[in-house]
């Protein structure tokens, strides 16, 4: 192994792997910041736009390496290389759109933060989370005793859930 080589394109891949790592992360922080904002998919994203770009200039080092590019117009090349990166552009649009944006548009919305929280700790109008309730599994044949008494009810709570016993309401 030729060690003075390696030295030598050592730094050049590290930085092509930083540059690459650093675009991956800000498309993706640019995807999650718009969908954690809007809760919406935006479209304009750069990357669709960048890669029509690089189709640009590979169809323009295409047409020089085959020898083409001599005799054409310079306005008749801009075209060429304007369209062919549009047309890859749009085709990669369609896929992202068909591949990732279509199976989330029918899907429900997540709940919020507050309402997995609440559902958590029980306070939520739906009652405590499934995997707390006391009917055991679905196999255990239901239960025929009496409910408890009733008690009285919990002071109220800040939140106004009346599980909280910490805190009740100034309001009572």
């Amino acid at each position: 192994m030729d060690w003075q080589l390696v030295f030598a394109i050592l730094p050049q891949v590290v930085m092509d792997g930083l540059v690459l790592g650093f675009m991956y992360a800000l498309i993706a922080l640019g995807y999650t910041m718009v969908y954690g904002v809007l809760e919406l998919i935006n479209f304009a994203h750069s990357e669709i736009f960048m890669v029509g770009a690089f189709v640009g200039v590979e169809v323009l080092l295409l047409l020089k390496a085959g020898g083409i590019l001599d005799p054409l117009n310079p306005f008749l090349i801009l075209i060429l290389i304007v369209l062919a990166g549009m047309a890859v552009s749009g085709i990669l649009a369609v896929v992202v759109e068909r591949v990732a944006y279509r199976p989330l548009r029918g899907a429900p919305p997540p709940p919020s933060r507050q309402t997995q929280a609440a559902r958590r700790s029980g306070c939520s109008p739906g009652g405590p989370p499934p995997s707390s309730t006391a009917t055991g599994p679905p196999s255990s044949p239901p239960s025929t005793a009496a409910a408890p008494p009733p008690t009285a009810p919990r002071p109220r709570c800040s939140r106004g859930c009346g599980r909280c016993r910490s805190r009740p309401s100034p309001t009572g």
